[in-house]
């Protein structure tokens, strides 16, 4: 699959481009996105961490039991009865 980005400019509400001669495509997709908009959303992952993003899904009653939570597992599953 052959994709085509290309930024164009938008004169009274329509837009012009051509393709190239060797994209012989019947039917296509067109995604067409504000370029302000788009490049705020550049900067905006480009300058963001993820330390923290999945914060709000944390268990705190469960926090205790991260620091042997992998050696209980172990012990659990590979101990002899």
């Amino acid at each position: 699959m052959e994709a085509i980005r290309e930024i164009v400019e938008i004169k009274s509400n329509q837009l012009q481009f051509t393709l190239p001669t060797n994209f012989n495509e019947e039917k296509v997709e067109m995604i067409l996105l504000p370029l302000a908009k788009s490049k705020e959303m550049v900067k905006i992952h480009k300058n963001r961490s993820m330390r923290g993003a999945l914060s709000k899904y944390a268990n705190k009653n469960l926090r205790k039991q991260e620091k042997d939570a992998w050696a209980n597992a172990v012990e659990e599953k590979y101990a002899t009865h």
